[in-house]
């Protein structure tokens, strides 16, 4: 499954989001038509696919930033949390919590700045709160269930980060972090 800016792909029109078979050419019965670019993808464990991005809707439906599709690329109306901006990442903790970073400042009505917790149901963890005063751009699970932010921020959870932190499973900073110049885009956890 492929996500972002395209409007093509595998020789077929696909707009924002894709299924490739295993040679390349694009899968005919995928396409879930999300209104604008996709930046994350998040496969569960059930085969449901989380998707992320700009888009206000998707499967001719009107959900926004954030929406589930089952196996077929159809939209699942039972997970539709409410955001006020884009989402640029995903992380998914192990007991199937969803992680969620953005440009967005309210989820469910709720202020959550640019950083959001939700359960597999979609439905906001009102625990998990840290805030950040700019764009969260990506997130990793870390063992032990550490968050791992970065992005454009300053500052999370009151705490001056420059663009990367490392977060408590309850949403607190943890220990130090290294400061960056610029803006973190990526992040991975290697096994050691």
């Amino acid at each position: 499954v492929v996500g972002g800016d395209f409007t093509s792909a595998g020789g077929m029109a696909r707009s924002y989001l894709a299924r490739l078979a295993t040679d390349g050419g694009g899968d005919s019965a995928f396409n879930p038509a999300p209104n604008a670019a996709i930046h994350a993808l998040l496969l569960l464990e059930d085969g449901s696919l989380l998707v992320a991005g700009e888009f206000t809707a998707i499967g001719g439906q009107g959900q926004g930033y954030l929406a589930r599709l089952d196996s077929t690329g159809a939209l699942d109306p039972t997970f539709a949390p409410t955001l006020n901006g884009a989402v640029y990442a995903l992380a998914l903790q192990r007991d199937g919590a969803i992680v969620i970073g953005g440009a967005f400042t309210a989820v469910d009505g709720q202020p959550r700045r640019h950083i959001a917790r939700l359960g597999s149901d979609g439905q906001i963890d009102a625990g998990f709160a840290p805030e950040a005063n700019a764009t969260v751009r990506a997130l990793a699970i870390g063992f032990g269930d550490a968050i791992i932010v970065g992005g454009d921020f300053t500052q999370i959870g009151g705490v001056a980060r420059m663009r990367f932190a490392l977060l408590g499973i309850g949403g607190a900073p943890a220990a130090a972090t290294p400061a960056f110049d610029g803006a973190v885009h990526a992040l991975l956890v290697q096994p050691d």
